[in-house]
């Protein structure tokens, strides 16, 4: 296990793309401070509704990249019982491309233990685009891997002992002001 994340880490550090298993299925990461890479994903993999989300490891990891976290930002975290992502504003030290013109991203915080143990030992954010296809030609993983290919390029690194959703994580809006607006149950 221990090599594979160095290898992910080697990668990412070269501004390549990593497709990866989490708890809601495929996502493709790179570094969240590469606006660069960042560009190149949400060009190729273009979305009419917000889907991407930034992988940070904890509480304590996001006060790097979220200038005020709202207080109900760590409860939201800590209760919810399927993947969700918040959408924080004043953000900072995180690729342009990957904040909205209001200054906020959507952050999102994991139990799956090879994305921690890649934001552990990487220690920057990881820019995630969920590959959540209706497109009945992709019928399995190699099929979804060579409609990804004809695009870009990238490595597999995904573990299949992971039971994923295949449902995007709930989205919410969160104001330093404690205001919630849900954006995607």
């Amino acid at each position: 296990m221990m090599i594979d994340i160095l290898l992910v880490i080697e990668k990412l550090k070269s501004g390549n793309i990593v497709a990866v298993m989490t708890d809601i299925g495929i996502e493709l990461i790179c570094d969240a401070t590469n606006d660069k890479t960042i560009e190149l994903l949400q060009k190729n993999f273009p979305s009419k509704e917000p889907i991407h989300s930034i992988f940070v490891l904890n509480i304590n990891h996001l006060t790097k990249y979220v200038f005020e976290i709202p207080e109900l930002a760590e409860q939201l975290f800590e209760l919810s019982t399927k993947p969700i992502s918040l959408r924080l504003p004043n953000v900072q030290n995180i690729a342009n491309a990957a904040i909205s013109e209001t200054k906020r991203a959507p952050f999102r915080i994991t139990s799956v233990h090879s994305i921690n143990g890649i934001l552990r030992k990487y220690r920057n954010p990881l820019f995630a685009i969920p590959l959540i296809y209706k497109d009945k030609k992709v019928a399995t993983q190699k099929d979804l891997f060579a409609s990804i290919s004809e695009k870009i390029n990238f490595t597999d690194w995904v573990e299949n002992d992971i039971k994923p959703t295949g449902v995007l994580p709930s989205l919410m809006d969160l104001d330093v002001n404690g205001e919630i607006l849900i954006i995607r149950e």
